[in-house]
């Protein structure tokens, strides 16, 4: 059996790649720390034996965990595409300078 190549995943539309795409090896490195961490600190606050959702306090206990969630949107999240339909403004103020002395030609 021949072992095929390392295939690169196709290109997303316009051309996004996730992290895990572009860097594999550092992107599953970085997928293995936060999920142990998210782990390690979810089993922390088990073991702790307090009872954070009776007190208000316990929300502090839960914020860190909108950390590890903003890393794995990170690691699996594509780059927001840049949207060609709209005209950059440079562009627009150009075209609507140029719509006004035309404008203008026509009156004269």
């Amino acid at each position: 059996m021949t072992a095929e190549p390392d295939k690169q995943p196709p290109d997303g539309p316009g051309g996004a790649r996730s992290v895990l795409d572009e860097y594999p090896v550092i992107g599953r490195i970085l997928l293995l720390v936060n999920a142990v961490g998210c782990l390690a600190y979810l089993s922390w606050l088990v073991m702790a034996n307090k009872r954070i959702f009776y007190t208000q306090e316990g929300v502090i206990y839960l914020l860190p965990f909108l950390l590890f969630f903003f890393v794995f949107i990170y690691i699996f999240g594509k780059p927001a595409e840049k949207e060609e339909d709209q005209p950059d403004e440079e562009q627009a103020a150009a075209q609507d300078g140029a719509a006004e002395q035309a404008e203008e030609r026509i009156k004269q």
